[in-house]
């Protein structure tokens, strides 16, 4: 992909977004102290591999029209979210509401501690 192909995703993707600082939330990892360890450092473990192929990536995003991921690769428009305790039922609830197609969005099953 070229850099301008690349930026052009990137724009395009920032565009889904509620809002954005880019000095503030690109490539940074947001923790809450509400969530569990085991989410938390699945998060974490999914953004180092984001960034180490070379991604920008936004944690804890917000969509336009709803729906919190919890890392929106901003190269590809992929979203994942890490999974401790959610049903099944649930995860269906949240594929709802991404602006992306379901094949672009990736659960990751950590054990919850």
């Amino acid at each position: 992909m070229s850099k301008q192909d690349r930026q052009k995703a990137i724009n395009a993707n920032v565009r889904l977004l509620k809002q954005i600082r880019s000095g503030t939330d690109v490539n940074k990892v947001r923790f809450s102290a509400a969530n569990s360890d085991s989410h938390e450092i699945g998060k974490a473990r999914i953004a180092l591999q984001l960034l180490r192929q070379g991604h920008d990536f936004i944690t804890e995003a917000e969509f336009r029209d709803g729906g919190r991921a919890d890392v929106f690769d901003l190269v590809t428009g992929e979203v994942w979210e890490v999974l401790t305790s959610e049903t099944e039922e649930e995860c269906k609830e949240k594929i709802k509401k991404y602006p992306v197609p379901p094949d672009m969005i990736h659960f990751v099953k950590m054990v919850k501690k």
